[in-house]
């Protein structure tokens, strides 16, 4: 694992079944991996007032946007989750993967867009645009990781741009050349 790896996940929730159902994809979430640092810890603590154990420094968590955006353990969110997978984009240079990383630290502690969630469901069964026209502060999963890799220069999803692209966009992407995909088996 590397610092901003995105993780792919396929959720036996409800929500997570229906997304699936409207993407027709595997994976109905996304996130990214880090290395929880020192000095992420204390920037997380003094500047966004997120308040994470101090034992998990030096450890991987994942930054997602679920429900709000937050750090997890990696620990506590593999044994969760049995449907992930792990992409990896190996022509990061270790400078880029940390530009990502600060980009998506910096929405930890602010809040889940349903108003887009919902806006991407009548966009699929109406064929319509309106995410396009939605608050940039507004974030979901496959937004929060795909405006964190527009810092390091990636802004395509599958030939969408972060404010159109969902799970299966980002999953099939990670499908090209350049990219290394590792399974739960591999990486738990």
């Amino acid at each position: 694992m590397r610092d901003a790896d995105v993780l792919n996940v396929g959720s036996t929730s409800l929500i997570g079944r229906l997304i699936r159902r409207f993407t027709g994809g595997k994976y109905n979430h996304t996130a990214m991996m880090l290395r929880l640092h020192a000095g992420r810890y204390a920037y997380l603590k003094n500047i966004r007032r997120v308040e994470l154990p101090k034992a998990w420094i030096g450890r991987w968590c994942v930054v997602e946007a679920d429900w709000r955006v937050q750090v997890k353990l990696w620990d506590d969110y593999v044994q969760r989750n049995a449907n992930l997978a792990l992409g990896s984009y190996g022509p990061f240079i270790e400078a880029q993967r940390l530009d990502i990383i600060d980009e998506a630290l910096n929405e930890v502690g602010g809040g889940y867009s349903f108003r887009l969630l919902l806006r991407h469901g009548i966009d699929k069964l109406m064929g319509t645009n309106l995410k396009n026209g939605m608050d940039p502060d507004d974030k979901i999963c496959s937004k929060l990781v795909g405006m964190s890799y527009g810092k390091a220069g990636y802004y395509k999803w599958n030939d969408k741009s972060a404010h159109e692209a969902n799970p299966t966009d980002m999953w099939i992407e990670q499908q090209k050349p350049g990219w290394d995909v590792y399974w739960r088996k591999d990486i738990a």
